[in-house]
């Protein structure tokens, strides 16, 4: 008789245990389900982010593919497209972008020359592969039609040297 009292009651305990753990699970599940919903949202928001740097990522291993490591001389450039016009071209240090490789930015300035030569010589710096980007410019007119001093920044895309 006294064993059978015990199981009863080791039954009733795990029956009030279940009933708990249900009541439980029951009352947290709009919590677990707003927590799946997040998770979901949190997906979305990550594949959609995933495809970010595709272009970047492309670029990267089109150059790789070339073995495109440094972009073109600016002097040699300006020496080759502005004849005796006066250049002034200042190198700035490269900083690094991605894991091997670094971004190189430079400033030209042509203290007198004609739009088109210019339009040129920046034509020039983005034929070569990596090609220099024009970030920014300024242009001052001069009194003559068709000429100015102007100061370009470029960028380009280098592989980094060990």
């Amino acid at each position: 008789m006294k064993n059978e009292r015990v199981w009863r009651a080791v039954a009733w305990t795990l029956a009030g245990l279940a009933m708990a753990a249900s009541l439980n699970t029951w009352l947290s599940a709009s919590r677990h389900g707003a927590i799946l919903e997040r998770k979901r949202q949190d997906l979305d928001h990550i594949r959609a982010c995933s495809g970010r740097w595709t272009e970047e990522d492309a670029l990267r291993e089109w150059m790789e593919a070339r073995q495109a490591w440094t972009p073109a001389n600016l002097d040699a450039l300006a020496a080759q497209t502005l004849g005796g016009d006066p250049v002034n071209v200042v190198l700035r240090p490269a900083v690094e972008v991605a894991p091997g490789w670094q971004r190189r930015e430079a400033e030209v300035a042509l203290p007198a020359t004609s739009y088109a030569v210019a339009a040129a010589f920046l034509a020039s710096c983005a034929e070569f592969a990596p090609a220099w980007r024009l970030r920014d410019m300024e242009i001052t007119p001069s009194a003559e039609a068709g000429r100015g001093a102007m100061t370009f920044r470029l960028e380009a895309l280098e592989k980094k040297q060990p």
